[in-house]
C-alpha cells in the first residue's frame, strides 16, 4: 500500500462509501434542489432526505426497499443521542454500521467504519448495547477535543 497506509485506506474507504451512495439525512437548508446533498470536495451529489417530522418514515421506506441511509446519531455536537434510527433498522432487518473520523496529533485523519456491536438491533438489549457504544465513543472523542462538558447522554 505504499508509504502512507492510513491515507491509502482512507481513500479506499471513501470510494467504497461513494459507490454505496447511501441516502443522507440532512438539514433542509443543505439540500440542493429537491433531493441532493452537496458533499464538500465532491462533484457528485448524494441523494438526500430532508430532516423533518417525517424523516423516520422516509428512512424506514428506504431501508425496507434495501437501500442505505447515512445519518448522525445526535442532532448537535454533544447533544443527546437518539435510538430511533436503531429501532427502525431493527424493524426492517437493516445492518447498522458506525462511522467516524478522528484527527491524530500528527495531522493524519483516521476513518473508522465498523459494524455496530449488535448490528441487527433485534432486541432492546441490542439497541441499548449499541447506544452505550455510541455514548462511550462520543464522550471519548469530545474529551480528546477538549469538550469534556459537552458529552452526550
Amino acid at each position: 500500500m505504499g508509504g502512507n497506509r492510513v491515507l491509502t485506506e482512507a481513500v479506499v474507504l471513501d470510494s467504497w462509501l461513494r459507490e454505496l451512495t447511501p441516502m443522507v439525512v440532512a438539514d433542509p437548508g443543505n439540500i440542493l434542489g429537491e433531493s441532493e446533498f452537496l458533499v464538500p470536495g465532491q462533484t457528485k451529489r448524494a441523494r438526500a432526505i430532508p430532516a423533518s417530522h417525517h424523516v423516520l418514515m422516509k428512512i424506514q421506506t428506504v431501508l425496507q426497499e434495501g437501500g442505505a441511509v447515512a445519518c448522525l446519531a445526535d442532532a448537535e455536537l454533544g447533544g443527546p443521542i437518539s435510538s430511533n434510527v436503531l429501532r427502525i433498522a431493527g424493524q426492517t432487518g437493516a445492518r447498522v454500521v458506525f462511522q467516524w473520523a478522528e484527527r491524530r496529533p500528527d495531522g493524519v485523519i483516521d476513518i473508522y467504519i465498523i459494524n455496530a456491536p449488535r448490528p441487527l438491533n433485534e432486541t432492546e438489549e441490542d439497541i441499548e448495547m449499541n447506544m452505550e457504544f455510541l455514548r462511550v465513543e462520543n464522550r471519548r472523542i469530545l474529551d480528546l477535543l477538549g469538550l469534556e462538558g459537552q458529552s452526550a447522554s
